[in-house]
């Protein structure tokens, strides 16, 4: 079990683990620990809290999914003759470093399930 300290004076005594979160404001939260990560979702409605968590799940392996193809498949789209001598000249001067840069596969995840709060919410009709 980890122990918490806070410093008062030029001591450190130690604090029950629920003192450390002075920084969040009030209200409920969803704590998500898993071996590879952590996260906070704050709940506006604490009786859906299920649903936030199916779509932490979803969100993990929708970016899980998402950097694995990525990662091992080339690129299958054809390059016309303009593309491929534009990608030929910024590969001759960036040389190794000539890569697109594309948004990343959480922030792809995060798109999604944004997408899908956004029409549970719409469902309810507009309530948070």
């Amino acid at each position: 079990m980890t122990t918490y300290y806070k410093k008062v004076g030029r001591r450190y005594i130690p604090v029950a683990e629920s003192e450390t979160w002075g920084t969040w404001t009030e209200g409920d939260y969803l704590v998500n620990i898993r071996p590879s990560c952590r996260s906070v979702v704050r709940c506006l409605e604490p009786e859906f809290a299920n649903v936030e968590a199916a779509l932490m799940v979803a969100q993990e392996g929708m970016a899980r999914a998402i950097a694995q193809k990525a990662a091992g498949e080339p690129a299958t789209q054809p390059i016309d003759p303009d593309e491929q001598a534009v990608w030929d000249e910024l590969r001759r001067i960036r040389g190794e470093r000539a890569t697109l840069w594309l948004p990343s596969a959480h922030a792809l995840a995060q798109a999604g399930i944004g997408a899908v709060r956004e029409a549970i919410k719409a469902r309810r009709g507009g309530r948070r």
